[in-house]
């Protein structure tokens, strides 16, 4: 949250991809906040997402926006991408303009209107138009009073917009929780007919609308609203498919959605890694394609884990997520039951190795992740998980200093001992190394090239009488 205005106009104007932008010819284009951007700019909160619009009168305004922008995708009316440095999502519309651009034109005003009026919600609704140290305000929809006003029943500015717009549905549920308002009556009227629409929406745009529930302190909120709504189906079918219980004999199984739901939570306490968070979102995906029931056994998710990762890549293309992040979430979603597994005693370094391996560096991650899956409301039972999570993790470090202290050699290494105790090949040679090192990992002499020449003279004598 800033303090004043003055502080997220300092914020926006030097935003990268906008003093990027800045280096367009400044008579052919001008540059909006829009939408979310609009919205964080308002209630002076932290910028969550970059909604930009430009309006110019250059043909070639997409070509050098593509030159400009290299991780670019275009989509019709507006490209966007994802900004690497904090994970920002960037989202430029563009609409072509013939003539002098200027405020004052009715044609150019008209656009404005319709632009503004395309957000659908109050909290969406305004503009401003950036330059190089100044945000200037556009209201045409009078958004500005009724948000002063915080008049809940008119934030729907329009309904015919939000009618033929479904991703003002997303929009104004989002906002509900990120501004901290209720969803008014008429508008829950709306839901069954405007959930319609939800399939309509650009896939692109709800992988940024998934991301965007992930980052909230409870994502649970948003993801159990749409699933009440009737939204999530049609939004997000694979995680709408995890809801359910089935009765088989004595024999349920827990409702894997509210489970992840918990799981996120949990996660999200540990962490703000939105990759991360997603993986707890996906790490039983495949629970409902590989549910089986088997007398006498009950419910079973069979190798869930394995084809999970395989789902995950099949949901990355669906959602336009970036593929830099799949491998990542591929591994966490494969992994997340083997730390389980190997909480015993008997369990051999070889196996905690290959997990160490398998893990490719997030080993730290797994392991939050697991811990998250913890959900029981038995807290001797919770105790009990994560005492074996706690073995695990001391195994691991016990097999990684192993390794470490395998791969480590005296400074002064064989060929110079034979050199320097005028000696050929021999055990003798790998004894004066084996003393030089246990010396160093014992602290008896400082790893150095230095102090392990001087402990060898004073050492050799013993080695070489034999």
């Amino acid at each position: 949250m800033y303090s004043n205005h003055k502080q997220i106009t300092s914020k926006v104007v030097a935003h990268p991809v906008i003093n990027k932008l800045s280096t367009f010819p400044a008579d052919s284009y001008s540059i909006f906040a829009s939408n979310a951007l609009s919205r964080d700019i308002f209630f002076k909160r932290e910028i969550a997402e970059l909604n930009l619009v430009i309006i110019g009168n250059n043909p070639t305004i997409t070509e050098e926006l593509t030159l400009a922008f290299p991780e670019i995708r275009e989509d019709s009316d507006c490209i966007y991408f994802l900004y690497y440095e904090n994970e920002i999502f960037v989202k430029i519309s563009y609409y072509q303009v013939s003539g002098k651009l200027n405020l004052r034109n009715k044609s150019y005003k008209q656009l404005v209107s319709s632009i503004c009026l395309n957000a659908g919600i109050a909290t969406r609704c305004l503009l401003y138009q950036i330059k190089t140290n100044e945000l200037t305000l556009l209201d045409p929809l009078a958004a500005k009073k009724i948000l002063l006003e915080k008049d809940i029943s008119k934030y729907l500015i329009s309904l015919d917009s939000v009618k033929s717009n479904p991703l003002c549905l997303l929009r104004y549920i989002y906002d509900s929780y990120y501004l901290n308002y209720d969803l008014t009556d008429e508008f829950k009227t709306l839901i069954p007919e405007l959930a319609e629409g939800i399939n309509k929406i650009r896939r692109f745009e709800l992988g940024h609308y998934l991301l965007s529930a992930l980052r909230f302190t409870l994502p649970s909120q948003i993801l159990e609203t749409l699933f009440r709504l009737n939204i999530l189906k049609s939004a997000y079918p694979e995680i709408d498919a995890l809801a359910g219980v089935e009765q088989m004999n004595e024999y349920n199984h827990k409702d894997v959605f509210f489970h992840t739901c918990k799981v996120i939570d949990n996660i999200c306490g540990e962490t703000d890694n939105v990759w991360l968070r997603l993986s707890a979102l996906l790490h039983d995906i495949a629970k409902p394609a590989t549910k089986r029931f088997i007398e006498g056994t009950g419910w079973t998710f069979h190798a869930h884990e394995v084809i999970g990762s395989r789902f995950v890549k099949r949901i990355f293309a669906k959602y336009y997520l970036p593929r830099e992040y799949l491998s990542y979430i591929q591994i966490l979603v494969k992994l997340h039951l083997r730390p389980s597994a190997l909480a015993q005693e008997e369990v051999t370094d070889s196996a905690v190795r290959r997990l160490i391996t398998e893990s490719q560096g997030f080993i730290e991650d797994l392991l939050t992740l697991c811990r998250a899956d913890i959900t029981s409301k038995n807290p001797a039972k919770v105790s009990k998980v994560l005492s074996k999570y706690l073995f695990v993790e001391k195994r691991i470090l016990e097999v990684k200093e192993k390794d470490t202290l395998a791969m480590f050699q005296s400074p002064v290494r064989g060929d110079e001992i034979m050199r320097l105790c005028n000696i050929k090949p021999s055990k003798e040679v790998g004894l004066i190394k084996d003393d030089i090192e246990s010396a160093i990992l014992n602290g008896n002499i400082e790893n150095t090239y230095e102090a392990a020449l001087e402990y060898l003279q004073i050492i050799k004598g013993k080695y070489l009488t034999h």
